[in-house]
């Protein structure tokens, strides 16, 4: 619908001179760099989750969840049809939602640090303080890691406030996924790099 309203509004006879400018190695480059982009990221999603669904079927559902995101409104969107996809063969569904929520996070958080740096390097150009942008970057960084470190007693103390019944077992589905992500920090740190 946006790119529908742009092409709609957009000068399109002063542009196409300006895109015809640019060389189809370009086209074919950025092509290929934005695949191989997403390909890596399917890799890295299926990384997270443990395994699981083949890389093909990781790939396909990755790319679904693009597909959604055009579609459908939210930013959950394409994160809930990339999981629906796989989630049928899995016995691990509760893995694979917090290990797809691992990686949603795992993503803001790149992009958030990746803003962060570029309004640092902006400075006062941007209006911006730059030793406050700096301190919420480490803060960020800092609670991440405390997080991680201390996510096993985090999920100790969730299992023993859950209520009894249906509750308690789905928490304790949720805090024995966390731990399995936890007790993988190798994995963590791959996704996050």
């Amino acid at each position: 619908m946006i790119l529908f309203l742009l092409l709609r509004f957009i000068p399109f006879a002063e542009i196409w001179p300006r895109i015809k400018l640019v060389s189809p190695a370009l086209w074919f480059g950025v092509l290929a760099a934005f695949l191989a982009g997403h390909a890596l990221a399917a890799a890295k999603w299926r990384w997270m989750i443990g395994g699981g669904p083949s890389y093909l079927a990781a790939l396909k559902a990755h790319f679904a969840g693009l597909a959604a995101n055009l579609a459908l409104p939210g930013v959950a969107g394409g994160d809930i049809v990339r999981a629906g996809m796989v989630m049928k063969g899995s016995s691990r569904k509760t893995a694979l939602a917090v290990g797809s929520l691992a990686d949603r996070l795992i993503d803001t958080s790149a992009l958030l640090l990746i803003a962060t740096g570029g309004a640092i390097w902006l400075g006062a150009d941007a209006g911006v303080n730059r030793a406050a942008l700096i301190a919420a970057a480490v803060a960020v960084l800092a609670l991440s890691v405390l997080g991680f470190m201390f996510l096993g007693p985090i999920c100790a103390l969730v299992r023993s406030l859950a209520p009894a019944g249906k509750a308690r077992a789905l928490v304790d589905k949720i805090a024995t996924a966390l731990e399995e992500v936890a007790a993988r920090p190798v994995t963590l740190i791959g996704c996050a790099a």
